[in-house]
């Protein structure tokens, strides 16, 4: 179980988001999912998704309140098209044996990849 959760507010520009995080999938229903993935939140205001060291997903990233991230895909071969471009998480950070970990939750999200990535587990920050 983890532990110390702190909601975090912003992202982007000095956001508390910026960093890479890491998880890996197995025994998912999509074999395209069983790999090892990182996603980086740049200051910038821009995410990347990383499938076993290759880009996927390149987007962008905007504060919608306290806790709360938008995540907006733009392009890559798995990103989301259209009205499924966009999801709404809600985050937090926790820490367990010295590690933090980046924990998301949906709030409106039909992209089935990107919901799958974040939420399967919590991310290892790593960078």
């Amino acid at each position: 179980m983890l532990a110390g959760a702190v909601a975090g507010s912003a992202a982007g520009a000095g956001s508390p988001l910026q960093g890479t995080y890491s998880t890996k999938l197995s025994g998912t229903p999509g074999a395209l999912l069983n790999a090892a993935w990182n996603v980086q939140f740049k200051g910038d205001g821009h995410y990347v998704i990383y499938r076993a060291g290759k880009v996927v997903v390149a987007g962008a990233s905007s504060a919608v309140g306290s806790g709360q991230v938008k995540l907006t895909d733009a392009s890559g071969p798995t990103a989301c098209p259209g009205t499924s471009a966009e999801g709404i998480y809600a985050w937090s950070f926790a820490k367990r044996s010295g590690h933090t970990y980046l924990v998301f939750r949906a709030k409106r999200d039909v992209c089935v990849g990107r919901r799958a990535v974040l939420m399967t587990q919590p991310l290892l920050k790593i960078k």
